[in-house]
């Protein structure tokens, strides 16, 4: 830790204001660093000996930093290669073994975090850090917006396969936490992370588009739109939107021609990948975000129009094959899924007026919004699909927080945000762009937390013993950079290294943290290859198995019912009709809010010879989704033995409505 320099004592020169450029001033001659740049040499005054030789220290009274593994200083630890391995992980992290192979392993690895970055979380805020104190108050409110939820349960653990919830928010709420205490000499490694997993990413969306997979798990089907490592396109493309957003403000700012070359290679791969994805607002986020940081961090015309060029090149891009552009569905779908959007932003709202103050909690926006939709959205998105997510941060957050859940996000951001410098900041603000159009998921999310964490340049923050400033020098000095120098590295660390001393007490206290994380993150891999196990080979065995972790996850229940629903077509037992009953029943008790469980209960309820049974499990659930075809079918067949013409004849006008090849 660099203590503050003491009355009187020289000027340390890294921090003198006659010195140190603005790096937003353009009459300023200095050179901002590049985060590819090797440390430069940090001039430190020394002091006079008598016997007239020098002080090994410098003029704030500690040693020089030691060099460590590729240059780097020693300052880098456990929580910077946290950091790095989260950064690469997160959008990359695939497992063929299990069911869900591009989602369970993200969930795996960001378990552990959880119980890390609230850790660091709780420390930050200890020791004066306002971001991380309103991380603490934003944290409470998500936990009473889940307690206060309709179906709390849900509205925590959200379920197998499923990145929403009060668990996954805490989750990337440790990740901000978790950059917010890395070294600044982290930043370029960060940075390399991220990198790394837009190329790997947009890499085999390449080979999706180009390859017949067959049935792999990387096959995206008929999609036709690439996904990459993670587990829809539109993911990828908040994965492309932050590399572009990072490699183009590197570029705007490198300071030699090979690292320019580079990080405009880098925008063009962010933007072909964006264009790939057919995502439309990520291609929007790549170009204004881009742009901005050509403006903003002012890299001169030439530099500029480089820059711009990749840019507009990666959209122009096209590959072998049927894949599904961006550019192309702008000009074939003009205006499709905007309707659709727009609609359940509206339904949104006027959920969020039945619950204004903590809202349906996290994650359970469908709960919502389910029973509001009309037969326009149910026609123009398809048969029976919904809005699990509200494709709209902010009126996510309304919708499933309610008001003291957006005041207390707002003050998070405004205070995480405000101090924000750098290639990393640009990642975040780009990835935050996609979010007004597409789902909040763990790829982009967990990407974006890490830089927003990473990349504040504050003030030091008052040390728990004495209450005065730590490490001064270092945080003035980065405030002054808005780059990922690691220059600031002989300056001692960011706002957690000023808790040195405290370090084996936090170190304990990360891994106690960790430890349940990780007990957590390796039976969610084993349920995972049991439930793939179970699909594949319809193995009621192997759900049993996957039960003994999931054993209140109504997804688990519904695998088991179809293996029983086959089952019973093979042999027609009266044992395994109950055995299919009470496993759909048990799929409703454990998600009553789902329509799809009381289609599939009023259905076996009517083989059983139920028949009011039947017909009450598909009204229920109309109730949560008046315009679902199968529904509608349901209730009409069972309508049918049961002798309701009036519900017959219903029931048929309005699947006749929702699909003119079932008119009569």
């Amino acid at each position: 830790m660099t203590d503050t320099p003491a009355a009187g004592s020289a000027r340390d020169p890294r921090i003198d204001p006659a010195t140190t450029a603005d790096p937003t001033d353009a009459s300023s001659t200095a050179t901002t660093a590049d985060p590819t740049d090797p440390p430069p040499t940090v001039v430190t005054a020394t002091t006079a000996d008598p016997t007239g030789t020098t002080d090994p220290t410098n003029s704030t009274g500690t040693a020089p930093p030691v060099a460590g593994p590729f240059g780097l200083p020693s300052t880098v630890g456990v929580v910077d290669l946290l950091a790095v391995v989260a950064m690469f992980l997160l959008p990359t992290a695939v497992l063929p073994s299990v069911d869900s192979p591009m989602i369970v392993p993200k969930l795996a690895v960001l378990v552990p975090f959880v119980g890390i970055g609230l850790v660091l979380l709780v420390d930050l805020a200890r020791r004066g850090d306002r971001p991380a104190r309103a991380g603490v108050v934003l944290a409470a409110t998500w936990i009473l917006a889940g307690l206060l939820a309709p179906s709390t349960f849900l509205a925590f653990v959200g379920g197998y396969s499923i990145d929403r919830g009060v668990i996954v928010l805490i989750g990337y709420l440790g990740l901000w936490a978790l950059g917010r205490s890395v070294d600044p000499a982290t930043r370029p490694l960060l940075l390399g992370a991220a990198f790394a997993a837009l190329v790997s990413n947009v890499a085999v969306g390449v080979v999706q588009l180009t390859v017949d997979l067959g049935r792999s798990f990387l096959s995206v089907g008929d999609s036709a739109r690439a996904a990459g490592l993670t587990p829809s396109s539109v993911y990828l493309g908040g994965v492309c939107a932050a590399g572009a957003g990072a490699a183009a403000a590197v570029a705007a700012r490198a300071r030699t021609t090979a690292r320019t070359v580079v990080a405009v290679g880098l925008v063009f791969v962010a933007s072909a990948g964006a264009n790939l994805t057919g995502s439309r607002i990520a291609v929007v986020a790549v170009l204004a975000v881009g742009v901005a940081a050509v403006v903003v961090r002012r890299a001169g015309w030439r530099r500029g129009a480089v820059i711009v060029a990749a840019l507009v090149a990666g959209l122009v891009v096209s590959v072998p094959g049927d894949a599904t552009t961006t550019t192309s569905r702008t000009t074939s779908e003009a205006g499709a899924g905007v309707g659709t959007r727009t609609e359940m932003w509206r339904h949104g709202v006027d959920a969020w007026v039945d619950r204004p103050l903590t809202g349906w909690g996290p994650g359970r926006f469908r709960e919502a919004t389910s029973p509001r939709i009309t037969r326009t959205f149910a026609v123009d998105e398809g048969p029976d699909k919904l809005f699990f997510d509200a494709h709209n941060g902010p009126i996510e957050m309304l919708t499933t927080t309610g008001l003291l859940g957006v005041l207390a996000l707002g003050a998070f951001v405004l205070l995480a945000a405000r101090r924000a410098r750098g290639a990393l900041a640009w990642l975040a603000a780009a990835v935050a762009v996609t979010w007004l159009a597409e789902p909040i998921s763990i790829s982009a999310a967990s990407m974006a937390m890490l830089a927003l964490g990473a990349s504040y340049r504050g003030p030091p923050d008052p040390t728990p013993s004495t209450g005065s400033s730590s490490s001064s020098s270092s945080d003035a000095s980065a405030a002054s950079a808005d780059d990922e120098s690691v220059a600031a590295v002989g300056a001692g660390r960011s706002a957690a290294s000023s808790g040195r001393r405290r370090a084996p007490i936090r170190g304990l206290a990360m891994g106690a943290g960790a430890l349940p994380g990780v007990v957590v993150a390796v039976a969610m891999v084993w349920a995972g290859t049991h439930m793939l196990q179970a699909f594949e080979q319809a193995d009621r065995d192997a759900v049993h198995e996957a039960k003994r972790v999931y054993q209140r996850d109504s997804a688990v229940s519904d695998l088991e019912s179809q293996i029983l629903y086959g089952d019973y077509g093979v042999d027609g037992s009266p044992r395994t009709l109950q055995a299919l009953l009470e496993s759909t029943q048990r799929a409703v008790d454990q998600d009553p809010t789902y329509h799809l469980w009381w289609i599939r209960l009023g259905t076996v309820q009517r083989m059983a010879g139920d028949l009011d049974g039947s017909r009450d499990s598909f009204a229920t659930a109309l109730d949560l989704n008046p315009w679902s075809i199968a529904a509608w079918y349901g209730i009409g067949e069972t309508a049918e033995q049961l002798g309701d013409e009036d519900l017959v004849a219903e029931a048929a006008e309005k699947t006749c409505l929702l699909d003119r090849d079932l008119c009569e």
